[in-house]
């Protein structure tokens, strides 16, 4: 009899049940579940002879979503959470079905193919792997059309054109983005342009303005400063609301006399304010340097 143990890495369970087959000196093959993950015929093995219910660890986060519905909701939660963090550069909160590329391994119904392995090909992107996302293409594109799949078929025309954008390959980028845009156009759908923008940027500034390439550029410009001023902000959460007003004030070239013109303030308690926001801040030097290094911090030029 062929013994398996599929198990984690510092699992005191998987640990416990290596120590009882050691013990008894009965062979067995380990098989790491983060590293390897297993096969449908695997599981399907496995279910066979035990519940579902308790191959489940409770103390997962989507363990949960058992106890109201079937494994298919895990699937789309992780799929809505793939495409989220790829499209935010996080790659290491990517669910693992996406993150070790295991579509294969999950049972879903035929329509929902198409829209799952686009969120693959996002993710891939978010990982640099723009050969990968250009080689998939014409095989999706070609299920996409066959199942009437617009959206989806304009999401991976977009990604095959970033894909190639970064690849260097900027002839084969414009083509791909140029049948997109043509498909977007009738329905005004801009979204999927905005959500890769920072890719395709060097290509939509060189298409000929039209009122949808416009209304990209104008959300994707407002996108990037909106994502570029939390990542300023962040820097600041030491700061109490007050001492941030002033930090913006200062980071736009106030003196302390303007400043405390516009906020109705003593010049000495402005003082204060800004003394202690270098202190919570750590910057020190003369004042020269320290406006220079607050204003590095913000974000401006100086």
């Amino acid at each position: 009899m062929n013994i398996q143990i599929f198990g984690k890495s510092k699992c005191f369970d998987t640990k416990k049940a290596e120590r009882y087959f050691k013990e008894r000196r009965v062979k067995y093959q380990y098989i790491d579940m983060k590293k390897y993950g297993i096969s449908r015929g695997e599981l399907n093995g496995v279910l066979r002879s035990v519940p579902l219910s308790d191959l489940v660890d409770p103390k997962h986060p989507d363990a949960a979503l058992l106890r109201y519905h079937d494994a298919s909701w895990i699937n789309l939660w992780c799929a809505t959470s793939a495409y989220y963090h790829a499209l935010c550069g996080e790659t290491d909160k990517i669910p693992e079905i996406f993150s070790q590329h295991r579509l294969s391994d999950i049972n879903m119904l035929a329509p929902g193919k198409p829209m799952m392995e686009m969120i693959e090909n996002q993710v891939y992107l978010a990982e640099g792997a723009y050969a990968k996302v250009a080689g998939r293409s014409a095989e999706l594109l070609a299920v996409c059309e066959a199942m009437h799949y617009a959206l989806v078929a304009t999401h991976s025309r977009i990604q095959t054109a970033a894909a190639y954008a970064q690849l260097g390959k900027i002839e084969e980028a414009h083509a791909w983005l140029g049948k997109a845009l043509s498909n977007a156009a009738p329905d005004g759908l801009v979204m999927p342009f905005v959500e890769n923008y920072d890719i395709l940027k060097p290509l939509l500034e060189r298409e000929i303005k039209n009122d949808l390439i416009s209304k990209i550029i104008e959300l994707g410009e407002a996108a990037t400063a909106r994502n570029a001023a939390g990542t300023r902000l962040a820097a600041f959460d030491v700061l109490t609301p007050r001492e941030f007003e002033i930090v913006e004030l200062m980071a736009q070239r106030l003196s302390n006399r303007e400043i405390a013109e516009k906020l109705y303030l003593s010049e000495g308690s402005v003082k204060q304010y800004v003394n202690r926001i270098y202190s919570k801040l750590h910057i020190e030097g003369d004042t020269r340097t320290k406006r220079k290094a607050l204003a590095g911090l913000f974000g401006q030029k100086t």
